[in-house]
């Protein structure tokens, strides 16, 4: 997962306002916590990150970390990151993943 001394980032446009700076994507669908979740599949993205609002109506639960604070978006402009939820299994039909996911606002996603 991420390091300390890296940048991390997020290459995909999600927004609408950032096609310039966009990346190779794919858009999913999938369950998370028994709830539909709009996933991003973004290739040029450091790290795994899901919104809030995914996070709070997954029931997930999100620990403090000192992993990063920040992650830079396609645009170049830094957001903050929040907690982290370890272990988050996403059902995407055909197969199901584990991943660690960091919180921050993701436009229309759930997870990136």
């Amino acid at each position: 997962m991420g390091r300390a001394s890296s940048s991390h980032q997020i290459y995909a446009a999600v927004n609408n306002r950032q096609a310039e700076h966009q990346s190779v994507v794919v858009e999913s669908s999938g369950m998370l916590n028994h709830i539909n979740v709009k996933v991003l599949f973004d290739f040029g993205a450091t790290d795994s990150f899901i919104s809030p609002s995914a996070l709070e109506k997954s029931g997930l639960a999100a620990y403090e970390h000192d992993d990063f604070k920040q992650v830079e978006m396609a645009s170049g402009k830094k957001q903050a990151v929040g907690p982290s939820v370890d272990n988050c299994i996403l059902d995407l039909g055909v197969c199901t993943t584990r991943l660690k996911v960091y919180v921050t606002a993701l436009g229309v996603y759930d997870l990136i």
